[in-house]
C-alpha cells in the first residue's frame, strides 16, 4: 500500500514539473515565433501607399496604392528599415495620381509601375535609383518632363512608350543601357541627348516619335557618335538611328558604312529616298520599318543580307532592285507592302524570294553588249491621277520611274487641249481656260511606256454675302465672276453638315437672292458656288466662305 502512495506521489510530482516545461515553452517561444510571423508579413498602410515588409532583404517595398491617391511621396524607410523598391503595378491604372517622389533608397522601380496613370503630370527621381524596368511609365499621356539621375543604369523596354506630351528627357551620365522602344510614340519629343556612359542603344528607342528632329551624342562617348544628328557607332561603320521627326525628303548614308542597324530609320515619314553607299553589306531588321514615302529602292551589289521587315510597311513603296549578291532574306520583309515590285535577276536568291512569298516581280533586261546593261523604264507613277486648278494657276507635275536605276529617266509631256491647260519640257502645267484637259507623259527610251494625268480648270469662287431683312426673311450677294454661266446656293441648320441646295443661278450677272419663310430664332448658314457649262456639263469653283445668320 506504502509502495503504490509513494508511487503515486513520485508521479504528481513528475506531472507537475512536465506542466512548469510546458507553460515556459509556451510563455517564451511563441511570443518569438509570433514576431517572427509579424514581421514577415509586416502591412502598413501610410498616406495611401501600402508598404510589405520583405525578410529576404531586409527591407519595405511598395506593393501598392489607393485607387483615389492623388500626390504620392513615398518614404525613404520606416522604422530604421529602407523602403527598396516599387512592385511591379503598384500604381497603375491610378487615374487620380498627379504626383509622385521616389526617394534615392528606391533601387528599383518594377515593370508596370505606373503604367497607364494618365493623369501622372510631375516625377521626381532621387540619386540612388538604379533601374526603371519595361513598361514603368508607359502610356503617362500628362507627363511633360523627365529628368533621370546618374545612378540609373538601365532604362527598360518601353519605359515611357506613349507619353504623347513628354517634350524634355534629360539622361544623365552614367546610364548605360537603354532598352528597345523606351521612348517610342512620344510625340511630343523634339531633341534627345546620350551621355557619354551610354553603350546600349536598344531597337526603335524613339519609334515614331514624330516631333524629334535630332539626336546628340556626348563627343566623349566611347561608343556611338551624332552626324548632324544621325547616330552612328564611332567608326561610322553602322548608322544607328535616324530621328524620325526629321522632315528631309532625302537622305545619303555616309560611305564606309557596313550596316544599317536594326530599325535604324523606323518611322522615318518624311523620308522618300535613302541613298545606300558602296561596300553596305547588312540592311537590319526593321531597317525601314514604317517608311510611309520611301517610293523606290535600289540595293548595292554588295549587300548580302536583308532583314526580317527591313521595308515593313512602306506603304509607297513601289519597286526595290535587288542584286544576285543578296543570299539572306529575313521574315516578311516587305510586310504589309501591296504595291511593291521586286526588280531581280531571274534564278537569282531575290527572284527565289518574290516566289515563295507571293510578290510582284520582273526581271531586269540586259543589253547584247557584254559587259553592258541598259534598264529601260517600266513604268511612271505619278504622285496624282487627276488634279483640279484655279484659273491662271500652275502646278508641277511629279513622276517617279520604275525601276529608279533605269538607264534614261527622261519623259516627254503633251497636253491634249493646251487652250485649257499648257504644259513645258519640265512638266509645268499652267491653268488658262475653264475645262479639261489630259496630260500624256511618255517616257523618251523607247519602252513606249505612259502614264495620263486628267487636269480641270475650274472657275474662280465668288465672295457671298448674307443680311437679314425680317424676322423670316434674309437677302443674299454675291460678286460677278465672269466667264461663267451661273451659281448654285446651299444652306444648312449647322455649320459643317446637312447642306442642300436651295437656288440654282442660270444667269452670271445676277448677283442677289433672297431667302423667305425661314423659321424665328433659328441659324442658319450659307454657302455658294460658280459653275460654267463646257461640253453640256457644268465645272464648279470651290465654294465660297460659310455665312452665318440667326433669326
Amino acid at each position: 500500500m506504502r509502495e503504490r502512495l509513494r508511487f503515486k506521489t513520485e508521479m504528481k510530482g513528475k506531472r507537475v514539473s512536465f506542466s512548469v516545461i510546458v507553460m515556459l515553452i509556451i510563455f517564451l517561444v511563441i511570443p518569438v515565433f509570433k514576431m517572427q510571423v509579424e514581421a514577415a508579413t509586416d502591412n502598413r498602410e501610410i498616406k495611401g501607399i501600402r508598404y510589405t515588409f520583405d525578410s529576404s532583404t531586409d527591407s519595405y517595398i511598395v506593393t501598392s496604392a489607393s485607387s483615389s491617391i492623388e500626390t504620392a511621396q513615398i518614404l525613404e524607410e520606416i522604422g530604421g528599415k529602407k523602403v527598396s523598391s516599387i512592385y511591379q503595378g503598384a500604381f497603375q491604372y491610378r487615374e487620380y495620381l498627379t504626383s509622385v517622389e521616389i526617394p534615392g533608397s528606391i533601387i528599383n522601380i518594377g515593370k508596370n509601375a505606373f503604367l497607364s496613370c494618365q493623369n501622372l503630370r510631375n516625377v521626381e527621381l532621387s540619386e540612388g535609383i538604379g533601374i526603371i524596368e519595361s513598361s514603368a511609365f508607359l502610356n503617362c499621356k500628362n507627363l511633360t518632363n523627365i529628368h533621370i539621375p546618374s545612378s540609373v543604369r538601365v532604362v527598360g523596354e518601353s519605359a515611357f512608350q506613349y507619353c504623347d506630351n513628354l517634350k524634355s528627357v534629360t539622361i544623365s551620365n552614367g546610364v548605360t543601357t537603354i532598352q528597345d522602344s523606351a521612348f517610342g510614340w512620344c510625340d511630343s519629343l523634339e531633341y534627345l541627348s546620350l551621355p557619354e556612359s551610354v553603350s546600349k542603344i536598344g531597337d526603335g528607342i524613339v519609334y515614331d516619335c514624330t516631333a524629334l528632329k535630332k539626336i546628340n551624342v556626348e563627343a566623349s562617348n566611347p561608343k556611338f557618335c551624332s552626324i548632324n544628328g544621325v547616330v552612328y557607332n564611332k567608326d561610322k561603320t553602322i548608322l544607328v538611328l535616324y530621328p524620325c521627326g526629321n522632315t528631309a525628303k532625302e537622305y545619303t548614308i555616309l560611305n564606309g558604312v557596313k550596316t544599317i542597324g536594326n530599325c535604324g530609320f523606323i518611322s522615318a515619314q518624311h523620308l522618300v529616298k535613302v541613298n545606300l553607299p558602296k561596300g553596305l553589306t547588312t540592311i537590319g531588321e526593321g531597317a525601314f520599318f514604317g517608311c510611309e514615302n520611301l517610293d523606290n529602292v535600289n540595293v548595292p551589289s554588295s549587300v548580302a543580307t536583308i532583314g526580317e521587315s527591313a521595308y515593313g510597311m512602306c506603304y509607297n513603296l513601289t519597286n526595290i532592285t535587288i542584286p544576285e549578291s543578296v543570299k539572306n532574306f529575313g521574315i516578311t520583309v516587305f510586310y504589309d507592302d501591296k504595291k511593291v515590285i521586286i526588280y531581280c535577276v531571274k534564278n537569282s536568291n531575290a527572284h527565289k524570294y518574290a516566289v515563295d512569298n507571293k510578290l510582284f516581280y520582273k526581271f531586269l533586261e540586259t543589253s547584247q553588249k557584254p559587259g553592258s546593261t541598259t534598264i529601260k523604264i517600266k513604268g511612271i507613277r505619278l504622285k496624282e491621277k487627276s488634279k483640279t486648278l484655279d484659273l491662271k494657276s500652275c502646278y508641277q507635275i511629279k513622276t517617279t520611274i520604275i525601276p529608279s536605276n533605269a538607264s534614261d529617266k527622261q519623259v516627254i509631256y503633251k497636253s491634249n487641249n493646251s487652250r485649257v491647260a499648257s504644259v513645258n519640257s519640265r512638266g509645268k502645267v499652267t491653268a488658262k481656260k475653264i475645262g479639261k484637259a489630259v496630260i500624256t507623259i511618255t517616257a523618251k527610251d523607247g519602252s513606249r511606256v505612259t502614264s495620263k494625268i486628267a487636269i480641270t480648270v475650274r472657275p474662280k469662287s465668288t465672295k457671298l454675302k448674307v443680311k437679314k431683312l425680317s424676322k423670316r426673311m434674309v437677302k443674299l450677294t454675291w460678286k460677278r465672276v465672269s466667264d461663267s454661266s451661273g451659281y448654285e446656293i446651299y444652306r444648312s441648320t449647322k455649320r459643317k453638315i446637312g447642306y442642300k441646295k436651295i437656288a440654282t443661278i442660270k444667269k452670271a450677272k445676277i448677283i442677289s437672292r433672297k431667302n423667305k419663310k425661314l423659321k424665328r430664332k433659328k441659324t442658319y448658314y450659307y454657302k455658294i458656288r460658280v459653275y460654267k457649262i463646257v461640253k453640256g456639263k457644268k465645272i464648279y469653283s470651290k465654294y465660297s466662305t460659310i455665312k452665318k445668320v440667326k433669326m
